[in-house]
């Protein structure tokens, strides 16, 4: 297939483009809200939306969208349908020319003329973003938060949104030659689990060779970003690449201006969390590592990279420790501050280590210097002998996650009196809740090989083994799970009720995930980088 011709920012900034990060706006504030507008809408308490987006007011609303057809709707999750059926509706007024005939039609309209205005005449300014904050779960169940940026102007979303399209449509090329970085690409086929997949193929080649391992970690990544690095990144690869509308180097510069975390020397640093070129610009700045550490690119050497987090794998520790030294040398010119690297000794502190290396990666008894059966790199842990297990910490946060929705569930039920909606029985709502409960760990109840209707936990890990560490793990989320139902039902005052079986089992989801021995590729789910 012929790549994608890179127009100008204007090109990106289209009705129909503009339209379409409105409703995927639209469609993530959804998601975010779902579980309480769930809970509220079996609640007696005068149910409405909490669904507050601003970009609702440039959007049909809900009555008006044109549902796709059955063929249509084949392979898509909710939000994929939200966003299509209000695409249709919009397109659907074009064709018949009542767009702007309609309020909300009309206004879009007006943005997106306001939006090719200031693309135009490069006029462009971001206003500040508001701080946000958003719920992180911790291993010991603390519950703390993670300060994020909203940009809430619709005007400045769209232009943000369709420059990171822009953006990274251009810089494509760099990280499709390089063939390390799973972060953040114009592919949706690249997630960070694609990233591990290769690695395990990589080792399944060298199986027979001894391998050495280097991992890195970079301390408050996206808070210690430098503008200056930026920008001299931009413009070295738009000397190289060509063809960068001044307009999204405009856009750049006004986002830089908007935020920042903190100044030394005059020289700012930081880029917002949560806004949409940030991600396409760490990329620009981590590409310059990238290119260092793949000036020693041979059949021995691995190295991949997941925005902050990188792997090195060699067959040759001097190798190892050349390509270790000039992707740390990179971040000194780049003025990132790695964690430091620290010997280890084989024990219950290894996986808190963040950078360590080189390392041999074999068997090892407990207390054994330099020496680690596991390699840990997002979200997944590789044993030397071709097994995948799933974190520990990320097991653990799940459980954590399955108690915080069923504690937030009886707690508003309690606080709200206990009464249900009329025509609501006990029982239709929780096996509502359960179902719900399954959808999101294993995917909704179906007799198939791997869920297909949605983005769940199981289903982000999909290069794990058939492990008696695994099926432990799994085993333990089941009973998790179980237990927490149990509660719900003593709260409602019910019965207890069969349970639905292995199909909607974690420990049924991993006997369906197998991977076969010669590791072919399958279907790859993606999670936010936040819950890795």
């Amino acid at each position: 297939m012929a790549e994608k011709v890179i127009g100008t920012l204007k090109d990106y900034t289209t009705l129909d483009e503009a339209a379409m990060a409105l409703a995927r706006m639209r469609m993530h504030r959804t998601v975010r809200n779902a579980s309480k507008e769930f809970l509220l809408r079996f609640l007696d308490v005068g149910w409405s939306s909490m669904n507050k987006c601003l970009a609702r007011e440039f959007l049909p609303p809900r009555r008006q969208w044109v549902r796709p057809g059955p063929k249509s709707r084949v392979k898509k999750n909710t939000g994929q349908l939200q966003v299509v059926s209000i695409m249709r509706c919009i397109r659907a007024h074009e064709k018949y020319g009542t767009l702007e005939a309609t309020d909300w039609g009309g206004r879009l309209v007006r943005l997106v003329a306001d939006v090719q205005r200031r693309v135009r005449e490069c006029d462009i300014s971001i206003a500040a973003p508001r701080a946000g904050k958003v719920p992180k779960l911790t291993v010991s169940g603390r519950r703390e938060t993670r300060d994020i940026s909203i940009f809430d102007n619709p005007a400045d979303a769209i232009l943000l949104s369709r420059t990171a399209a822009y953006l990274r449509d251009w810089f494509e090329p760099v990280l499709k030659a390089g063939k390390c970085c799973y972060s953040f690409r114009k592919s949706r086929k690249l997630t960070h689990q694609s990233a591990v997949g290769a690695l395990c193929r990589w080792r399944k080649r060298h199986e027979d060779e001894e391998l050495f391992v280097a991992e890195c970690d970079i301390q408050k990544f996206f808070d210690n970003i430098r503008h200056d690095v930026i920008l001299k990144a931009l413009d070295r690869y738009a000397a190289a690449l060509g063809n960068l509308d001044t307009a999204a180097r405009e856009v750049v510069c006004a986002y830089l201006r908007c935020y920042r975390f903190g100044e030394t020397d005059g020289v700012a640093f930081g880029i917002p969390q949560g806004g949409s070129l940030s991600p396409v610009l760490a990329n620009m700045v981590m590409a310059q590592a990238d290119e260092a550490v793949l000036a020693f690119a041979s059949e021995g050497l691995f190295y991949a990279r997941y925005c902050d987090d990188m792997v090195i794998v060699a067959t040759d520790e001097a190798l190892c420790r050349r390509a270790m030294n000039a992707y740390f040398g990179a971040l000194d010119e780049l003025h990132l501050p790695p964690h430091p690297v620290a010997d280890f000794v084989y024990g219950a502190k290894y996986f808190e280590v963040k950078s360590k290396g080189p390392f041999r990666w074999c068997a090892a008894e407990q207390g054994t210097p330099g020496c680690a059966p596991w390699v840990s790199f997002l979200g997944n842990q590789v044993r030397f002998d071709g097994e995948v297990r799933v974190r520990k910490d990320t097991v653990r946060k799940h459980v954590l996650k399955i108690k915080e929705e069923v504690g937030t569930a009886i707690g508003l039920w309690e606080r709200l009196g206990g009464n249900f909606r009329a025509g609501v029985k006990k029982m239709s709502f929780y096996k509502a809740f359960r179902r719900r409960l399954v959808a999101k760990g294993v995917g909704y109840l179906r007799a198939g090989p791997i869920p297909k209707d949605g983005i769940c936990w199981a289903s982000a890990f999909p290069n794990l083994t058939k492990n008696a560490v695994c099926a432990r793990q799994m085993r333990t989320l089941d009973f998790v799970r179980e237990r927490a139902l149990g509660a719900v039902r003593r709260v409602l005052g019910l019965k207890k009720v069969g349970s639905l079986g292995l199909p909607s089992s974690y420990y049924g989801y991993l006997m369906k995930v197998e991977r076969p021995t010669n590791m072919a590729r399958r279907r790859v789910r993606v999670l936010p980088y936040s819950e890795l």
